[in-house]
């Protein structure tokens, strides 16, 4: 964790396929984004990326060193490219300064200038044709970023931040500056040494919505919404509830002591995050009956309440099938009130 709201991981993946908000590109002065990353996001996004980035040098003129420019992103998985133009690498302190500068500029704008973005996408940048030394160039991107959340924390929607690579030294040398600087990161089970999350199963199950299947403790998970697991006469019952009940300390412990479902039944019964890293907490509740009919609606009632959050669900029966079969948010499905 870089901050008790953000995530910070690593990932060995194609930037252009990778499924995020924004993406930084390593840019030049002019916008031309004729190689390297920058003509790969181009060549996979299409040409108006090229043609709305010639129309902003147009009205602006050129991108100094250590600033951004910011177009949309075409067809790639994202909404926005964040063009920060790095400085060529000429062995002063001066392209130190001016890489720290764009990577501050990145994040001042993903913190407070879009408020519509959650998670970030950022590569090596300059490390490259720009010849940028490599362990270098990490170093300074993580040293920045967690330099820039040390200060005053920005009013932000940020919850992750992605440094993506496909190649595995530079994955490795982003791993190692952030055991460095932040201490030592930890790997989900899945994840070999060396890479992180991109060995992770991520589904694309509908526009603008992933699925991805992450090893790890629920309660600890940082997110919009957690999704607890528990039965029908009591709440606070099995494993995954009373790990998340006991995270999230005695106010959520005396919330669900008040609540009587064996009158009036809910499928999903919604309860603040108290002391856990999410706002709210959906709890399902079993019945032994009609364990397939509960576990598809409430699923869907979850994922509709919710439909433009950050969801983690334990792992409920069925859950991988439904989801991956791809109900939709719109499919006439009815809603326990």
């Amino acid at each position: 964790m870089l901050t008790p709201w953000i995530e910070l991981s690593v990932w060995k993946d194609d930037l252009t396929r990778h499924v995020v908000d924004a993406v930084v590109n390593a840019a030049n002065e002019e916008l031309w984004h004729g190689g390297g990353l920058a003509g790969s996001l181009v060549k996979a996004g299409g040409f108006e990326i090229q043609e709305e980035s010639k129309r902003f040098i147009a009205t602006y003129g050129k991108v100094p060193t250590g600033q951004i420019a910011v177009t949309r992103a075409g067809r790639l998985p994202c909404n926005w490219i964040i063009h920060a133009v790095g400085p060529r690498w000429t062995g002063s302190q001066t392209s130190i300064d001016l890489l720290r500068a764009a990577i501050k500029n990145t994040l001042d704008y993903v913190c407070i200038r879009n408020t519509h973005i959650k998670t970030v996408a950022i590569p090596a940048l300059r490390s490259g044709i720009f010849q940028f030394p490599l362990d270098l160039c990490t170093h300074t991107i993580l040293e920045t970023i967690s330099l820039y959340f040390q200060g005053k924390q920005p009013i932000s929607y940020l919850k992750e931040i992605h440094l993506v690579s496909n190649e595995d030294r530079t994955v490795a040398s982003f791993k190692d500056a952030a055991e460095n600087i932040l201490g030592k990161m930890e790997l989900s089970p899945s994840e070999s040494p060396g890479t992180t999350p991109s060995s992770n199963v991520m589904l694309q199950i509908g526009q603008g919505q992933t699925l991805q299947i992450v090893q790890g403790c629920i309660e600890l998970q940082t997110t919009d919404v957690i999704v607890n697991s528990g039965f029908l006469h009591d709440l606070k019952s099995g494993s995954v509830s009373q790990s998340i009940v006991k995270q999230a300390g005695l106010e959520m412990e005396r919330e669900l002591d008040k609540v009587n479902l064996s009158s009036d039944y809910q499928m999903v019964l919604v309860t603040k995050g108290f002391k856990l890293s999410c706002q709210y907490v959906f709890h399902v509740a079993w019945k032994f009956e009609k364990k397939q009919q509960v576990s598809s609606k409430s699923i869907y009632v979850c994922m509709h309440a919710s439909s433009k959050q950050f969801v983690k669900f334990p792992l409920l029966h069925y859950v991988y099938k439904i989801l991956s079969d791809g109900i939709s948010l719109s499919e006439n499905m009815p809603v326990p009130d």
